[in-house]
């Protein structure tokens, strides 16, 4: 491994800690609301014609609605909040930080592009899909297994260090996906073929569908999460897993501490 890589590997390493746990609130809400609640403030109370101050009958059909009530608050309206697009550098960097993530991993890309303004030697590189993860791709069966979609991923990329933070999609059930064997057919239960036991009868059939948080989900995602940090390292530079933020709701943080022990 190059001395540089390892250099920078152990700076980012520094780096990425201090934004996972300083992670942007609107970054933290999934459903992209803000973690402030800001209320406009209430516009003035105007008043024209016969409209008195002891006068307070609606001039609309609808009583709820009154905009120049000055308790009334207006509905508020959530966008969604992303990060700024990747900044145009003029000059190539020398060394490049590839950034694989969903939408955490992309605010993971945008600080450290921040971290690193005054260092144009240093250049980082967003590889983010917003729902990116390694149970997403369970809905299409014939999509590649991410062990072989990396490579494709990183093809065009020479980078020096790889970070990766990724799962607050991957809260799904999950299919062990067993490739079937071609030309097998079931036989029928007779005397030579005798009935499957009991016990076997219970045992999920190849390709079924585990539950999160079940020993079983746990353990073809720690494969997966295996087979995908063995692809990364194909490269042969350093790869850092950030760990997920803590995030709005007791059960939502759970799952995100039980995701970052596996």
């Amino acid at each position: 491994m190059p001395t540089n890589s390892r250099r920078l590997a152990c700076a980012l390493s520094i780096v990425v800690a201090g934004l996972a746990l300083a992670a942007p609130a609107g970054a933290q809400l999934a459903g992209g609301r803000s973690a402030f609640n800001q209320r406009p403030s209430p516009e003035p109370v105007q008043f024209w014609g016969d409209r008195f101050w002891g006068d307070r009958r609606p001039p609309y059909p609808n009583n709820s609605y009154e905009p120049y009530n000055p308790f009334y608050r207006r509905p508020q309206v959530y966008e969604s909040i992303k990060p700024p697009a990747p900044r145009k550098v003029g000059t190539p960097p020398t060394e490049t930080v590839v950034v694989i993530g969903d939408s955490f991993g992309d605010w993971l890309g945008y600080g450290l592009e921040l971290v690193f303004a005054e260092t144009p030697e240093i250049g980082i590189v967003r590889k983010i899909k917003p729902d990116l993860g390694l149970v997403r791709d369970d809905v299409r069966l014939d999509a590649p297994e991410w062990s072989h979609a990396i490579r494709d991923f990183l093809a065009a990329e020479t980078p020096s260090v790889i970070v990766v933070m990724l799962g607050v999609n991957d809260r799904l059930p999950l299919r062990d996906r067993v490739p079937a064997t071609k030309g097998t057919t079931t036989p029928p239960p007779d005397n030579d073929h005798p009935a499957a036991t009991a016990a076997e009868a219970q045992r999920p059939p190849p390709g079924g569908k585990y539950e999160f948080h079940t020993d079983k989900w746990a353990e073809l995602y720690a494969k997966r999460i295996d087979d995908m940090i063995a692809a990364l390292k194909s490269k042969g530079v350093p790869v850092l897993w950030v760990g997920m933020p803590a995030i709005r709701g007791t059960k939502s943080t759970s799952d995100m501490s039980y995701l970052d022990e596996l």
